[in-house]
């Protein structure tokens, strides 16, 4: 019988903040990569405006570490 899911042998993670892969899907990032999937992860922004005030400037934020 076959199993209901074969796992791919790569895998890309594409968003658009860089924590947005943390709290979305690292859990399975973590089991695919321990099973020997090769992921790539593609950011699409540099996180530089890690606010939702209108007023804050990029500037003010510090940069990510």
């Amino acid at each position: 019988m076959a199993d209901a899911f074969e796992l791919p042998r790569r895998a890309m993670a594409i968003f658009a903040h860089p924590d947005d892969v943390d709290f979305g899907c690292s859990g399975t990032i973590a089991l695919w990569t321990a099973q020997g999937v090769h992921v790539t992860y593609c950011l699409l922004t540099s996180g530089n405006k890690g606010t939702h005030d209108a007023k804050m400037t990029a500037e003010r934020i510090p940069p990510p570490p």
